[in-house]
């Protein structure tokens, strides 16, 4: 049987001043389409050769100063379970991390205090693209709500090398993104008027990543019951619950918060 070899036959060290290299594999002699991602000599991921790495500190170089100039501020969220840094957050050693920008001034919500802002996003392990989304945070009990890929308004990029122009333009991104925040404003108002139905509760029953633990024993009541409790104030129970929960990391919450969004908020919602 001959002995098979793999070997590392080129490393890009264009981002080396952060400790990230990509190593190109061969097998037998033969390129096999595949690099690795390394950081401080520590394996991260195996990715294609045509993935383009973008470091979280590039982008948030590019996050911060557009977020300035469109008028947003820092905003520091503590997401319990993950690494926080001022408006930073990281999760799984620090492979994928999310930045917050909040809009200016608090909106009143049922007597809440609740912020309105714009999450960045970036991974450097191929497990998600480039992008930019909202997120909300309510003071009174200190929850955030992070709107993710796949939910209501969000763009999002591959790693690839059109990367470049969707960083450019990423002022442009975060202005569209503003003018979709107004409508979660008004939803989460209209939630506070509105009674949670047989159906939601159904749903929410069935979504394939809500846990039974983060739903309230508010819900577990005969359906006539129901009509006493408002849709706004069954939100917040759940996402307090998911928020809160130091075991779950931001991909397991943004998972959760997304089928939560899917149950209560989809069917008034497009995306942008």
């Amino acid at each position: 049987m001959s002995e098979k070899n793999i070997e590392v036959w080129n490393v890009d060290t264009t981002w080396l001043n952060y400790g990230l290299t990509q190593e190109s594999i061969k097998y037998n002699g033969e390129p096999t389409g595949q690099k690795m991602i390394v950081r401080d000599g520590e394996f991260l991921a195996m990715v294609s050769d045509r993935y383009y790495l973008f470091p979280h500190q590039e982008a948030l170089k590019a996050a911060d100063a557009a977020a300035k100039m469109v008028g947003l501020e820092q905003f520091v969220m503590d997401t319990p379970g993950v690494t926080n840094r001022g408006h930073v957050s990281y999760d799984d050693k620090e492979k994928r991390m999310k930045a917050f920008y909040g809009i200016d001034g608090m909106q009143k919500i049922d007597g809440d205090n609740v912020k309105v802002g714009i999450q960045i996003y970036n991974s450097i392990d191929g497990s998600r693209g480039f992008g930019a989304g909202l997120f909300t945070y309510r003071s009174i009990c200190g929850n955030g709500v992070i709107y993710g890929k796949k939910d209501l308004i969000s763009i999002m990029h591959k790693h690839t090398l059109g990367l470049d122009a969707i960083v450019k333009g990423l002022q442009s991104t975060m202005l569209k993104i503003m003018e979709k925040a107004h409508g979660i404003v008004d939803e989460y108002r209209r939630m506070t008027q509105e009674h949670i139905t047989v159906e939601m509760v159904n749903k929410l029953n069935k979504a394939t990543f809500i846990p039974k633990s983060v739903l309230p024993d508010s819900l577990k009541v005969p359906a006539a019951e129901l009509e006493d409790l408002s849709q706004w104030n069954v939100y917040n129970d759940i996402t307090e619950a998911i928020w809160h929960n130091t075991k779950s990391g931001l991909k397991t919450k943004e998972l959760q918060f997304g089928d939560l969004h899917r149950v209560m908020l989809a069917p008034r919602l497009r995306r942008i």
